[in-house]
């Protein structure tokens, strides 16, 4: 009787684990057709070839260099105004990454982004836009002191 148990328990969990798989390869596979068409740029190479301001261009690197560590997919082609979730679907790629991307670019760049803030950003554009905005005004006031 246990073994039939644990045997069901099992199957179950297989299961949903191959669920999970399945569903992963296909978010994977929406990713790549989104940037099927589009010229594929490093993200160390992506903040220079969209931004002609040097910290932006920093800060872009970084962001996309991130998402592209935590979660484990190539970003490749992504643009600065591709939405993180309708777009690159980051909230399905990996529930925990745009926690984790904000908490590493707030210690990189020595800033606080509030939660309000956070829910603002839509695209990889805006997300570099808050932080260069809020690097210039850190900057800024570690001058006056």
């Amino acid at each position: 009787m246990i073994e039939v148990e644990i045997s069901a328990v099992f199957a179950v969990l297989l299961f949903v684990c191959g669920c999970v798989l399945v569903y992963h390869r296909g978010l994977k596979r929406r990713l790549r057709k989104t940037l099927a068409n589009r010229k594929p740029v490093s993200p160390l190479r992506f903040g220079a070839r969209h931004y002609a301001d040097p910290r932006k261009a920093e800060i872009g690197s970084f962001i996309l260099a991130k998402f592209q560590e935590l979660t484990g997919y190539d970003f490749a082609g992504v643009v600065p105004s591709d939405r993180l979730v309708a777009d690159l679907h980051l909230d399905e790629l990996d529930s925990l990454a745009l926690t984790e991307i904000l908490t590493e670019v707030e210690r990189q760049f020595a800033i606080r982004i509030d939660d309000e803030e956070a829910a603002g950003i839509r695209t990889i554009g805006d997300f570099v836009e808050i932080v260069t905005s809020k690097s210039q005004r850190t900057t800024l006031s570690s001058r006056k002191a």
